[in-house]
């Protein structure tokens, strides 16, 4: 298949964004390790051609390491005890320090849980297996209220809430059964209160203290969203344009012959960053009485489950309901008004929306973007055929289940070692987020890296224009390869300055503390295997030990920190091959438990071993890919792959400022941040705002690997002979060359297509463009729409795409509009 490639942005930081993680691509192609699951060996017996055995694997800690404690049942329930809520962040038990261990707490362990998840997510990547652990939520929803012009998100938020949330509606939340509907609220016209909207906006300064008993102020440290039924007097004043506004005074809870009525919404108070600025909200919303004479409008029910399935942490907190949020029987909420059904709203006026592509469609979550010939459950990659599976699938017997041929136990210190602690044993780590897929500009490949306003979202054509970036992995962030000579201690640390200020905090739930081993610790293991094949062997070698470039070392990542740099380890692997029933034949001979071991153990850290034994695998994989290449390491992707596991790494240049995203030649490898310190104007401050991309891993350091699968070449040979099928001006004459004049050729062909392809006409109009049309009418499958810009008496029909979200008369929508040679629009589609 061929799949949407991302395109690096230009090396400066305006346009390149710097994240302590990247992506290995998609597979171009999947390798099935069986064709058909009932191909795997049954596991009643043992397999003469299989091979069994062990491999006894040393890990070496190369930057701090840590991977928490299990709380006991008791501990665990005790944690939501008030007076557990009422202490410090260091003293609550769920923030217990201590690296995990089975018997003594200054012996730790590191749980074969964790590492078989390791080699599992490496191996799944290496060994083009499927991509199919991704989330059919949460759904992914927008709000663009502050977004520039050129921001991609700007015109779909418009296009449905209008400019300054002009279309939105206030009212009451009804349920009715198992149905939600909306009452709309009185309008301020309706109570010749002078008002442009379907609310009152309230000033905060204009509330008197006490007034509104318990009210929290927009700047008070433990604000949060407050419903409160007020009442209140109004007056009509002149506002500072000259107009007539609506002063509101005498506002309070108790009705002492007030002249109007309504429910204070407090939302949000914007203070996203968690700092000390004061919140940039100054009014609140009064949403009047419910309109008696207005009949109540449905919800539309997919609206309802897309809105519980996109719920954020915040939403999820009082006054709102883990699982529902703003749904609660009568209280104000607000709404885009569209006939028969709602399909827009939320809990303040400018509410998040779908990011849909079409209307009508359900919005698009993260999973839409994987191409379904990578998460087909009925094929079996390298990983389910290792690590076994399970799948929700009719079928019996082994398309459904298969056990696991490998066993990874816990690594245990070796012995001998002492003082494995880091010097500052207790760290408190800087809060880590979780990842935020809505960034789409680092989560979804982009063809315009450098135009902002063509950035592809959640909104854009799934596997045709765009596809998920792929495998997430973070960067080994050492500056010596001695791991002895490496300090991490400013990159894991939290500031002496912040730390004071959370150090007696009750209130403070974000940080955390552990207790890492030092850099020079050395664990050991053993992973058990049955019955495998030699290409399956020799793709759990490849995943133990990395075949990448000679004298280049490989680390892997465990445990919690990694985006701090922590938790690169070095494996050491040896491998013995038992022969079972020579083993069970002779099990107690000569007084001794025999082993069974066919030949001496093979040390993989020799690369004439370990290329032996990856070399089944990797025959296997270039077979189905047919890449114009020896070795897998020479591969693009397998590069990249590798790259992003080299030791030391690249170490991050920790100062905040927004010209240091890249250095060196090459991107930062820190967390970018919505407060640079150092900047005055707000719009400079967000690294975010201007959506920088974030390059491949191909754009660190030396980077030679190349080659690509024969259906990627296929696909570029084929553009090229579309290429020569164009007349040419200056370079008709040139033979095409490989390399990167090809490259080059190729690329002017690109655009020469396509301004071939959408050059002005005699309309003055470009072939493709969008434009606004009105709907004439509207009919079970189709629309007829005007276009104001086309000089024609005649109406355009086009199919319905809007599944769910009804029509209407003089509603204005995107229409694309095709144009032919003779500059008449030909056809019209909805975008």
């Amino acid at each position: 298949m061929h799949l949407p490639t991302h395109k690096n942005p230009t090396l400066n930081a305006e346009c390149t964004a710097s994240a302590p993680y990247n992506f290995i691509p998609l597979p171009e192609n999947l390798v099935k390790a069986v064709e058909n699951a009932n191909d795997l060996p049954d596991q009643n017996q043992f397999h003469d051609k299989r091979k069994s055995g062990y491999f006894d694997v040393t890990l070496n800690v190369m930057s701090p390491l840590y991977v928490r404690h299990g709380l006991p049942l008791k501990a665990f329930l005790k944690q939501e005890d008030e007076a557990e809520k009422n202490k410090s962040f260091r003293k609550r038990i769920k923030n217990k320090p201590e690296f995990f261990y089975t018997q003594d707490k200054d012996n730790p362990v590191i749980p074969g849980s964790s590492l078989r998840g390791m080699l599992r997510h490496f191996l799944e990547a290496v060994s083009y297996g499927k991509f199919d652990q991704v989330m059919n939520s949460p759904k992914v929803f927008i709000r663009a209220v502050a977004a520039e012009g050129d921001d991609p998100l700007k015109q779909p938020y418009i296009d449905v809430i209008g400019n300054m949330a002009k279309k939105v509606q206030a009212g009451y939340l009804i349920k009715h059964k198992n149905e939600w509907f909306i009452q709309p609220a009185r309008r301020p016209s309706n109570e010749n209160l002078r008002g442009e909207g379907a609310f009152l906006k309230l000033k905060e300064e204009y509330i008197e203290n006490g007034a509104i008993p318990g009210l929290l102020r927009l700047n008070d440290s433990d604000y949060k969203p407050q419903y409160y039924d007020i009442f209140f007097d109004a007056d009509t004043v002149e506002g500072q344009d000259g107009r007539p506004r609506t002063k509101m005074t005498n506002i309070g809870t108790a009705d002492n012959n007030q002249s109007h009525s309504g429910v204070l919404v407090c939302t949000g108070n914007m203070k996203e960053t968690g700092g000390e600025t004061e919140s940039p909200r100054k009014t609140f919303a009064i949403v009047l009485p419910p309109d008696s004479k207005a009949k109540s409008i449905p919800i539309h029910p997919q609206a309802i489950k897309d809105y519980c399935d996109a719920l954020t942490d915040f939403q999820k907190e009082d006054p709102f309901k883990a699982d529902l949020g703003v749904l609660k029987h009568r209280r104000p909420v607000f709404y885009v008004n569209t006939p028969d059904q709602i399909c827009y709203f939320g809990h303040c006026p400018n509410f998040r929306i779908p990011d849909i592509g079409e209307p009508g469609e359900r919005p698009r979550t993260p999973a839409d973007f994987v191409p379904q010939e990578l998460r087909n459950p009925t094929d079996i990659d390298y990983a389910d055929a290792i690590f076994g599976y399970t799948k929700a699938v009719k079928e019996k017997g082994k398309k459904r289940a298969y056990a696991s041929r490998i066993s990874v136990g816990d690594a245990k210190l070796v012995e001998g070692q002492s003082d494995i602690w880091l010097p500052q044993k207790t760290i408190v780590p800087p809060v880590l987020a979780s990842p935020k897929p809505t960034t789409f500009q680092h989560y979804l490949t982009q063809k315009n890296s450098n135009n902002k306003a063509r950035l592809f979202h959640y909104g854009s054509k799934p596997v045709q224009e765009t596809v998920i970036r792929g495998y997430k992995f973070y960067w080994h962030k050492a500056k010596d390869k001695d791991p002895a000579k490496n300090d991490f201690t400013k990159q894991i640390n939290e500031t002496p300055e912040n730390l004071r200020k959370i150090e007696d905090e009750v209130k403070e739930t974000q940080h955390t503390q552990f207790e890492p081993v030092k850099p020079g610790t050395a664990f050991s293991f053993r992973i058990r295997f049955e019955n495998l094949s030699d290409r399956e062997l020799g793709a759990l070698c490849w995943a133990l030990h990395p075949f990448g470039e000679e004298n280049q070392d490989y680390c892997h990542h465990l445990g919690m920190g990694k985006p701090f740099g922590m938790g690169s380890v070095k494996l050491t692997a040896t491998l013995h091959l038992t022969d079972r029933v020579e083993r069970y034949t002779n099990l107690f001979k000569n007084e001794g438990w025999h082993s069974g071991e066919t030949e001496s153990a093979k040390d993989l850290s020799d690369r004439v071993i370990l290329q032996n034994l990856v070399m089944p695998f990797e025959n296997h994989v270039m077979d189905v890919l047919k890449p114009d290449c020896q070795n897998m390491h020479e591969l693009e992707r397998i590069g990249m792959l590798l790259k992003m596991h080299e030791w030391p790494g690249y170490a991050p240049k920790l100062q905040l400022d927004k010209n240091n995203r890249v250095f060196d030649r090459r991107p930062n490898t820190r967390y970018m941040t919505i407060e640079l310190p150092n900047e005055r104007e707000a719009r400079d401050k967000n690294e975010y705002k201007n959506r920088p991309v974030l390059p491949t891993p191909a754009k660190f350091g030396t980077f030679n690997a190349s080659a690509q699968p024969k259906e990627f070449m296929d696909f570029q040979s084929e553009q090229m002979e579309n290429y020569k099928s164009i007349p040419q001006q200056n370079d008709s004459k040139k033979d095409l060359q490989s390399g990167s004049e090809a490259a080059a050729i190729l690329k002017k062909a690109n655009r020469e297509l396509k301004a071939a392809q959408s050059g002005k006409n005699k309309t003055g109009l470009r072939n493709g463009a969008i434009l606004k049309a009105r709907i004439e009418k509207v009919k079970p499958d189709t629309i007829e729409v005007s276009l104001p810009k086309v000089e024609s008496s005649e109406n355009f029909s086009t199919r319905k795409k809007n599944k769910w979200r009804p029509y209407a008369v003089g509603q204005h929508i995107r229409m694309k509009i095709t144009i032919n040679q003779q500059g008449k629009v030909t056809r019209v589609d909805e975008v």
